[in-house]
């Protein structure tokens, strides 16, 4: 809100306006300066930039044959100011730019890679990994992965993609993916942060023991209590190209 300084300054700058033609280019200068000499320098300073752009607005609107009150489609002000912060666009999912979090913090394109298969092991640590090379006949199933913990590249067969798995997924022996980084009560729980979950370790095993789901866990391979939300199932690996000879 102006204070009664203020609006003296404000009228002052735009009758000035009004009444003088602005025939050369430091019309609006000159103005401004007679306001300080009247009112003060600090209140005509405060309203000068406003009332400039105001004034502008209403001489422009006038010399285009259109109305003093706004241009087409403007709402007038309902008692207080009408200014709105512009909308900050989000990149759509896909865009350059952003990647697509789970509640586990892991991507679409993201791939756990380990150095064997699981077998009779009771369970293997499985390495967040980005595939920068695909498998191919010529490199006999084996892709090239850039592991997001030490930046290093690392070749394998061993790799697989994931997602959250649903009450429906949790059966006796299926492998399944784990956060290692956060236990509680002795029950391996879903990571809490993004950091974590990109920094820390993730293991595979076998679910052995599906008794306690009622409890929030279940028992896998190693005796190991993971948390429900702490659960991720396999999702079938795309078949190689056939050769083209």
């Amino acid at each position: 809100m102006l204070n009664s300084v203020g609006k003296k300054a404000a009228l002052f700058v735009l009758l000035t306006f009004c009444a003088v033609p602005p025939v050369t280019a430091g019309w609006f200068d000159n103005a401004v300066e007679g306001a300080k000499q009247r009112i003060g320098t600090r209140a005509v300073n405060e309203t000068a930039e406003g009332t400039y752009d105001a004034a502008k607005d209403t001489l422009l609107n006038k010399e285009k044959g259109g109305s003093a009150k706004g241009a087409k489609g403007a709402k007038p002000s309902q008692g207080g100011s009408s200014f709105k912060e512009p909308e900050r666009h989000r990149p759509a999912a896909g865009e350059a730019g952003e990647a697509i979090d789970d509640e586990h913090f892991i991507q679409k394109d993201d791939y756990f890679v380990s150095k064997r298969a699981l077998e009779k092991s009771s369970y293997i640590y499985v390495t967040l990994s980005k595939m920068v090379t695909e498998p191919s006949a010529r490199t006999k199933g084996e892709a090239e992965f850039f592991k997001i913990t030490d930046g290093s590249n690392v070749w394998s067969k061993f790799y697989y993609q994931s997602a959250i798995a649903q009450e429906g997924d949790i059966r006796l022996g299926t492998q399944v993916i784990a956060f290692e980084g956060h236990v509680n009560d002795g029950v391996y729980m879903a990571p809490e942060t993004k950091e974590e979950a990109r920094r820390e370790a993730w293991f595979l095993a076998k679910v052995t023991d599906v008794s306690d789901v009622y409890r929030g866990y279940v028992t896998v391979s190693g005796n190991y209590k993971i948390g429900l939300n702490n659960l991720r199932k396999l999702l079938p690996k795309t078949p190689l190209p056939t050769s083209q000879e």
